[in-house]
Order: structure tokens, then sequence, then C-alpha cells
């Protein structure tokens, strides 16, 4: 539930920058621990090209990420 929200503040303080400064050569998401989780979320949900064709996103690094649920992560 929060990381949907968080998931949606990330992309619209993407678009945000895109709409005031020139847009990067490349967008890479980065998160650790929870920021991970909410990065998968952005790259199942964005991931499709924008108007001009290029992918939302390039690339993506997670490092100690929960992202395969906390059931299925915590259940040993």
């Amino acid at each position: 539930y929060g990381a949907q929200f968080a998931a949606d503040d990330v992309e619209e303080s993407r678009v945000f920058f895109l709409e005031r400064f020139p847009k990067p050569r490349r967008t890479f998401l980065f998160g650790t621990s929870y920021g991970a989780l909410v990065s998968t979320m952005l790259l199942e949900k964005h991931v499709l090209p924008g108007p001009d064709g290029a992918p939302t996103y390039d690339g993506a690094v997670f490092n100690s990420g929960v992202v395969a649920g906390a059931f299925a992560a915590y259940e040993f």
C-alpha cells in the first residue's frame, strides 16, 4: 500500500524534472531495502516507452531488497 504511493511519488518527481530540465541521456533506478521494493514497482508500472519511443528507465540496481513479497521473504 505505502510502497505504491512511494512509487507514484517517484514517478511524479521524474515527470516534474523532465518538464523543467533537458532530458537526461539515461535514467537509472537505485533502491536499497524498502527503496528496492519501490523501484521494482516503478519498473513494473512505468517500464513502457515514453512518447518519444525511449524507455522510461534504462536500468536498475537493487541492494538488499525484499522484492519477493514479505510473506515469501520471511517464511524460513
